[in-house]
């Protein structure tokens, strides 16, 4: 089975991520012992960030990496695949889970890609 690395911003929408923690909880293993980024990037098979803030993805596009999450992504084997779910609010006021997009659809479009690689 491979292994997927969920990062998480700091967005509304982390209230999703429980859901795709347990539609891919067969799959999922946990890691015991704290790993620095160098390990986390070269056990995980795919990376999916869920959600993503507009903050991190600014980060991201300038090679920042001030955190564990930026981190990993920065030093990322660019032959491994990297879901984005950007989570951001378009206009002031809104009220709601925020537009990431839902989390069945996250996580068949990373099985997917799963799929495709290994077979």
């Amino acid at each position: 089975m491979p292994n997927i690395l969920i990062g998480a911003t700091g967005s509304i929408a982390t209230v999703k991520i429980p859901l795709i923690v347990n539609i891919l909880k067969q799959s999922w293993e946990k890691i015991s012992d704290p790993i620095l980024h160098i390990e986390l990037r070269n056990w995980a098979d795919i990376m999916v960030i869920a959600p993503l803030d507009a903050n991190t993805l600014g980060k991201i596009a300038n090679g920042l990496c001030d955190n564990l999450l930026t981190c990993v992504l920065r030093a990322w084997n660019v032959t491994k695949p990297v879901v984005a779910c950007p989570a951001m609010n378009t206009t002031c006021g809104d009220i709601g889970m925020g537009a990431m997009a839902e989390p069945q659809f996250i996580v068949d479009y990373t099985l997917n890609i799963i799929n495709k690689q290994s077979g």
